[in-house]
Formats: structure tokens, sequence, C-alpha cells
């Protein structure tokens, strides 16, 4: 019977228990970093809040469109969000963000008229991450983002 690596054994456990509780495993060749999932391009919200006396609230409903994708390190509660390495100009612009082998790096999805912000961590592998946007939208598009 052939053996495993330690590195090639911790991920086929890894990917065991990812499937069975039902996550999605993306996998990549060798020497490839791995797929960043995007960003949903839209979010149900729903807010609560406390009514003054002889005041009622009521609610409209809510679907919130994407409007920003950062990168933050540590926890976006920290509020460390990272600026590009650069970034170009005109029409389409890109930002590009390199991280270090040793950055605890999350993508956060930021949507417009909320404070919900979905974030998740990057997976290992990834060392850079690159943004197109169109200055002229207020929008990102979820598909704006190529990681690798």
């Amino acid at each position: 019977m052939p053996t495993l690596s330690r590195s090639s054994a911790r991920r086929a456990l890894l990917g065991a228990v990812l499937a069975a509780a039902g996550a999605t495993v993306a996998c990549a060749a060798p020497g490839t970093a791995p797929a960043v999932a995007p960003c949903p391009a839209r979010i149900d919200t729903q807010q609560s809040a406390a009514a003054p006396g002889g005041w009622s609230v009521d609610r409209t409903g809510s679907t919130k469109p994407l409007a920003e994708i950062g990168f933050f390190e540590g926890a976006v509660t920290d509020k460390v969000q990272l600026a590009p390495s650069s970034e170009g100009k005109g029409p389409r612009g890109v930002s590009t963000w390199r991280f270090t082998p040793r950055q605890p790096v999350r993508i956060a999805c930021i949507y417009r008229g909320t404070d919900v912000v979905l974030s998740r961590p990057l997976p290992a592998g990834v060392r850079t991450c690159s943004i197109t946007a169109d200055p002229r939208s207020p929008i990102v598009r979820p598909d704006a983002l190529s990681c690798r």
C-alpha cells in the first residue's frame, strides 16, 4: 500500500471531513493556488430597531448589492483593512493585493446600505488578488475578482 506524506495525509483527512460536513471542496493542481469563491452579488438583510414610545417599526424588505471587496488582516472586526499593493488608473482600474505566506488574510464582501459584511479566510497558497473595477459604477461585480 502506498504511503502518503504528512501534508498529503492532512489534505486527504481535511477533504474527507469537509465532504462529510457537506462542504464543497475546491481542488487545485499542485503548485497553483486554490480557487477563491466570489462574493454573492446581493444579500437579503433584516434589521431590527427599538422604537421609542408612540412609534412602530415597519419593514419594507431589503436586498443589498455588493459595493466593495476588501481584504483584512485577521478578523474584520479588528478593522485592519489592507490597502492595495498597486492600483491601475483608467476606465477599468485594476487594484492588486500581495500577501505574505504568514499573513492571515480574510476576503470581505461589503454591501451597500448595511453594516453586514460577509467574510472568509483566503485559502492557503493564495498570494495575490486583483479586482478590476469600473470607477464610474458604485457596484462591484463579483466576477471582477481574480486570485492566484
